[in-house]
Parts: C-alpha cells; sequence; structure tokens
C-alpha cells in the first residue's frame, strides 16, 4: 500500500521513460510538485523508495549522479557493457581512457552524458580511475588476465594471517568489486589478475584469491601491522557478502588453526567463525585442534582477525571522473569537516526476528554513506555488540545502561514481548520521563494468530504488553515486512534530523 499521488508521479515517469532515458533531478521535482507538497526532503524521500523498488536509477549520494534521473536501466546496463565488451579495452586488459569513451559512447542518447556514466560505473564497482595518470586512464578488474603472476605461485608462508570464506554460491566478479572498492590500497594493478588482488600497505600485503575449488576465496596477509590490513579487507568482504540477499546463510568465515603444529603448516586446520563465536557466547574459551589435539585458546583465534576500531587510512582521498576532485577542492577550500554527530540506535527484540534485526542494522550500516556527507553518523546498537566483553555486572545491566544513554531506543515485536526486549523498553521509558530521551518506537509485525496453544500463551503477553503501551500515552506502530520498516522508520529518521530533533 502507498499513497494514490505516489501511483500518479510513478505512472508519470513510466510514459516519460517510454522517449527519454533520463531526466533531470530539476524536472522530477517540478513533476512531483504537481501532485504533493513542495517539499525536498519528502520528494527526495520517495526518489530513494522508487530507487530501491528499481523503478528507476537515483544515486543521491554522488554529486555527479545525483543530478539525473535514470530512468531505462537498460540504457545505463548497455553504455556499461559497451565499454566491458569493447576490443581494444579488452587488449589493454581493462584500462581505458577519456577518448575510449567518446569512441564507445558516440551515440546521441550518450553524448552529454559520459562523466555520469563513467561514475555510474565506478558506482556499480566496475572500474576505477588509476592514481599518478594525468590523461585519465580506468581500469576495469575483470577484464584483467585469467592467470595469476609467477611471483605468487608457492607465495604463502606458515606465519601469514590468513582468513577463508567458503561459499554454497559465489557470485561472480567479487574479487574484482573489492579491488575497485579498495583500489587505493592497490599499488599494483599489474600483479591483479581477475580472480586475485594484491593489496599493500606500510610495509603490509594481502592477497586475495579465488581458491581452486571455485568456492572459496582466501585472504592471506603479512607485515608487522597485516591484522590491521586483514580488518579493512575482510569488513570489506563481508559488506559485498551482506549485499547479496541469496547469500544469507550460504557463505561462511574459517579461521586457521594456530596450535604449535599448524603454526608451521601452510594448510593449517580450520575453525568455521561462527562456531567459535558461539563458543566465546557459552563461556568455553578453549578448543582442541582435530589434528594435533592441543587446546587452543578461541579468544586468540577470533582476536587476530578483527579489530575494534579501524584505522585512519580505510578511507581513500576524494577520487571522481574529470574535475570532480576540482570542485570537490574547491567547495571545501579554507574551511574543515563537520564534525561528526553521532546517533545511537538501541535495536532491540527477541529471537524470532532475528532476520528483520540484521536487515534493518545492514540497511541503515549502508545509509550511513549519505549521513556521513552531513556530519551525522547513525551508530546501531544490539546486543551482540556486547559480547566481546567479559562483565562484572549482569550482562543485561550492561544493556540497560546503553539503552539509557542512547537517542533512540526502538524495538521490535511478532508474536511474544521476551522479558529481557520488556525490560529494555521500562529502562527507556524511565530514562524518557527524566530527561526526554531517548525517543521510543515500537513496531509490531502484522501476524496471522496461530492455534498452537503454546504460541497463544506467548500472544497473551504480546497483548498484554500492548495494553501496557496503550496505559503508558504510547502508541505502537504495526509492519508487514522488513522493507515496510525499513520505509516507515527511514521516514522518521528523515523527519527527525531535518527537524532538529536529535
Amino acid at each position: 500500500a502507498m499513497p494514490a499521488r505516489w501511483a500518479a508521479i510513478r505512472s508519470e515517469l513510466e510514459k516519460i521513460k517510454e522517449s527519454q532515458p533520463y531526466i533531470s533531478q530539476k524536472d522530477y521535482f517540478q513533476l512531483c510538485a504537481r501532485y504533493m507538497e513542495d517539499n525536498r526532503s519528502k520528494t527526495l524521500g520517495l526518489s530513494r523508495y522508487f530507487h530501491d523498488l528499481g523503478v528507476f536509477l537515483h544515486f543521491q549520494d554522488d554529486h555527479l549522479l545525483q543530478r539525473y534521473i535514470i530512468l531505462q536501466n537498460d540504457w545505463a546496463t548497455e553504455a556499461v557493457f559497451k565499454v566491458l565488451n569493447d576490443e581494444p579495452t579488452k587488449a589493454r586488459k581493462g584500462r581505458f581512457s577519456q577518448a575510449d569513451c567518446q569512441r564507445i559512447w558516440a551515440h546521441s542518447t550518450y553524448a552529454d552524458m559520459h562523466p555520469e556514466l563513467l561514475a555510474l560505473m565506478e558506482k556499480f564497482e566496475l572500474c576505477y580511475k588509476l592514481p599518478d595518470q594525468r590523461s585519465g586512464i580506468w581500469l576495469s578488474p575483470q577484464l584483467l588476465s585469467p592467470s595469476a603472476p609467477k611471483l605468487f605461485k608457492d607465495w604463502a608462508k606458515p606465519d601469514d594471517l590468513v582468513l577463508f570464506y567458503k561459499y554454497d554460491f559465489l557470485p561472480k566478479g567479487m574479487i574484482s568489486r573489492l579491488m575497485v572498492r579498495k583500489n587505493h590500497l592497490v599499488r599494483q594493478p599489474d600483479l591483479c589478475w581477475v580472480d586475485g588482488a594484491y593489496f599493500e600497505h606500510g610495509g603490509n600485503d594481502l592477497l586475495v584469491c579465488l581458491m581452486e575449488t571455485g568456492q572459496e576465496i582466501e585472504l592471506r596477509a603479512r607485515g608487522p601491522e597485516r591484522k590491521d590490513l586483514m580488518s579493512v579487507i575482510a569488513r570489506d568482504l563481508d559488506t559485498l557478502n551482506d549485499r547479496f540477499e541469496g547469500l544469507r546463510d550460504k557463505v561462511r568465515k574459517y579461521v586457521p588453526c594456530i596450535c604449535s603444529n599448524c603454526r608451521l603448516s601452510t594448510t593449517p586446520e580450520r575453525y568455521e567463525e561462527g562456531r567459535l563465536l558461539k563458543r566465546k557466547q557459552d563461556g568455553k574459551l578453549m578448543i582442541d585442534c582435530p589434528e594435533s589435539y592441543e587446546d587452543v585458546s578461541v579468544l586468540e583465534l577470533l582476536d587476530g582477525l578483527k579489530l575494534d576500531m579501524l584505522p585512519q587510512w580505510v578511507k581513500p582521498a576524494p577520487t571522481g571522473p574529470p574535475g570532480a576532485n576540482d570542485r570537490h577542492s574547491a567547495s571545501t577550500e579554507g574551511s574543515e569537516s563537520p564534525p561528526l554527530r553521532t546517533i545511537k540506535i538501541f535495536l532491540a527484540s527477541s529471537s524470532e526476528l532475528k532476520q528483520d534485526r540484521d536487515g534493518f542494522d545492514l540497511h541503515f550500516r549502508q545509509v550511513n554513506d549519505r549521513w556521513i556527507q552531513k556530519g551525522i553518523y547513525l551508530q546501531i546498537l544490539r546486543w551482540e555488540n556486547f559480547l566481546d566483553a567479559m562483565s562484572e555486572t549482569r550482562l543485561q545491566d550492561e544493556y540497560n545502561e546503553e539503552v539509557r544513554n542512547c537517542d533512540i531506543f526502538l524495538s521490535l515485536f511478532k508474536t511474544k514481548t521476551g522479558k529481557y526486549t520488556e525490560e529494555e523498553f521500562d529502562a527507556a521509558h524511565r530514562a524518557f520521563k527524566d530527561s526526554g530521551k531517548p525517543l521510543i518506537y515500537t513496531y509490531f509485525m502484522k501476524n496471522i494468530i496461530p492455534t498452537d496453544k503454546r504460541l497463544r500463551e506467548d500472544l497473551i503477553s504480546l497483548w498484554n504488553f500492548q495494553d501496557k503501551l496503550s496505559g503508558l500515552g504510547h502508541y505502537h506502530t504495526h509492519y508487514t515486512s522488513i522493507e515496510d520498516l525499513k520505509l516507515q522508520f527511514q521516514t522518521q529518521l528523515d523527519q527527525l534530523i531535518e527537524e532538529d530533533k536529535l
């Protein structure tokens, strides 16, 4: 269900799409103004909704792409593949210039859009601009050599820091996209190939490559700060995996054993990270090596692969199509970046809504790319965040303390309340009465009433909690799916920030 005026706007855009591959953002605003109030924030919110649905493409976080709404997705796809299928570009192993773009995109429909099309390819993680190239040369990694350089034959050493990703299904081009995302760490592109990328930083090296099985990716790092480099690259690979909805529960991370025998081997025993995390959660902090039977520290296995805080060099210097950096420099010259303001959102729910919790968390971490430009960082807090610290008090007390200190408390419910979720709500409500924060949102998923007696008992506790909310003067909201939840809360968040209520 959506407002009728949204459907009317979409219908108008579909008509325009028949004759025009794109329209300007200004034209889009004018079209929307005929059906809804002239409110830039709400109009852009609708654009994000249509973009997420695939009605059109509108990348609001890119200084070039935000100026246009791409109505014909096929038009954009065809432009991209004209580059990827260009024989001269293939012969140069993925390198192409602005002159090549002029030749490849000579058709009239592309004539005035070359910078935007390049930006689109970068946005789709299909290419990046090579540094120190005055004439402007771009590289598309998926057109690199299919074979690994001889340098990497027998490259593995026993004391390398290693992490494995095992896939039930591995999407094509994952390593190429990773190379584009972290291209500022690719010092020697000639040492990369279609199924492998070589990253360097400060005397540390990391090789990412597809294993012979075709279903595994290995990350192998060495150097004095290899843990930093491993954390940076693994984090981006995790992000890429999360963007494929179908990969959920179909990709697993494996950590190599560090017992005295395995430390000396280039093919050590491996433990699934999820299994190690569960042992940590359950307080079982030792695990035996299946080969040597030696006890190994679970915390030491996990600690070697993830930093609590990523280093400053994670983000590259600003890059972009021709002239983009100059405009960026001109707009920021003589001024400092705005201080980053953190908005803490505590997300609570029972175990039955873990998938919704995961989807919400991922969505708003991705939204951070847009808000950071405005000096705002959204920090999502969940009970999983607290497992890394041993607590001298009841761990639930630490959750409640974080609830009292957050800006927004958001709880999700389906068939039951859960005593801890209700306890967290009570902590949030007391804090709100005392200080006016956190702001409290409760969302109940619409459900078919079950006939199972035990589940009906859970529902009675849920209904009692809803009555309690009504008695407190708090009105809950229903949602039908994770997409509906994201849209509803995104609208609330935009309004809160626009009205400076956070």
